[in-house]
């Protein structure tokens, strides 16, 4: 039995269909998490890869603590010009 090309599209389209609806729905599951930085004296606070730890930064956006979800500083980062987020 030999299939032509519009057959073998035409098995393809469901494939084509049910890959392209599930492409549409993974994004909106991806950035579900939503950074919600604690509420600080700090002039900036920024989110990093973990989701449980912050990096605080003074009005000059130079980092000056690692503070946690709680607000509680877990590491002085004064001095330094910069940290990777």
């Amino acid at each position: 039995m030999k299939v032509t090309p519009l057959a073998s599209l035409t098995r393809l389209l469901p494939l084509t269909t049910a890959i392209a609806l599930a492409s549409l729905a993974l994004p909106a599951q991806a950035y579900d998490y939503e950074c919600k930085p604690p509420k600080t004296s700090y002039a900036e606070v920024y989110c990093t890869d973990d989701n449980q730890l912050f990096v605080a930064h003074n009005k000059d956006y130079q980092p000056q603590a690692l503070i946690n979800k709680q607000g509680k500083v877990l590491a002085n980062l004064k001095g330094y010009e910069n940290v990777d987020q």
